[in-house]
């Protein structure tokens, strides 16, 4: 939300959204400072986020690093017993000796490819696994007439895979409410914005999630959610 779009809200309004975000005393401020305390929130919130990133990215970049280190040593080594066992054959006189020694270096060269080909096997199907979960999340919640729904409020958090609701600020925090990719498209949503709306409370004797996913959204910067969709849909907010 820009300085603009916050200047041009009620002084209530203002209240309702700093309150939300957790900032103390903000019954007590005028508008110009709840105007600046709110852009303050979220210019720390979007350094947070991008420090986030790029620590994230580093650790991906040290794991890739190690996993390409580890595969070399062992295309190294593999060629040195190749190397070692052809220097020996070539000194041995004794023709059938020979021929089994060469079926043994291709029964050994055999192995160790299938070997090499589980390994790309199994990383494969890990990184299948993770697409699959990924897929999975981006499912739209279902509910049921039993379900209760109860409020939420805060700060719209936008990695690179995934988004959540910070309800607690702009630093990520165990009530947090997970929002799927696609209400990120539907609503262009963006980093930074203040939203309302609901989750839904785990029934009696269920497991908590890690991140309650979001099941309905109510407001965007003080905007009815219908009307903040219709203006993604006319072109006048630029979806994510």
């Amino acid at each position: 939300m820009t300085t603009t779009e916050l200047a041009a809200m009620t002084l209530p309004k203002l209240k309702e959204v700093a309150s939300q975000l957790g900032i103390e005393g903000a019954a007590k401020l005028k508008k110009d400072a709840l105007v600046t305390a709110i852009g303050d929130l979220q210019a720390a919130n979007r350094e947070a986020a991008k420090a986030e990133r790029e620590a994230r990215r580093e650790a991906r970049n040290a794991k890739r690093n190690n996993n390409k280190k580890s595969d070399d040593a062992e295309d190294s080594e593999d060629s040195s017993e190749d190397n070692s066992q052809n220097s020996n054959n070539s000194h041995d006189d004794d023709n059938s000796s020979d021929n089994r020694n060469d079926r043994g270096d291709r029964n050994d060269r055999g192995d160790r490819n299938r070997n090499r080909r589980d390994r790309n096997r199994d990383r494969n199907g890990r990184n299948r696994d993770r697409n699959d979960r990924g897929g999975r999340e981006e499912r739209e919640p279902v509910i049921s007439e039993d379900d209760v729904l109860v409020p939420v409020g805060g700060l719209v958090d936008i990695l690179e895979n995934y988004s959540f609701i910070r309800t607690a600020g702009y630093l990520p925090g165990p009530n947090d409410v997970y929002v799927s990719q696609g209400q990120v498209r539907k609503y262009g949503l963006r980093k930074g914005d203040v939203v309302t709306g609901q989750v839904r409370q785990a029934r009696e004797g269920e497991q908590r999630q890690k991140y309650n996913p979001l099941i309905t959204l109510e407001t965007v910067n003080g905007v009815p959610v219908e009307e903040a969709k219709a203006r993604v849909e006319f072109g006048k907010l630029t979806p994510l």
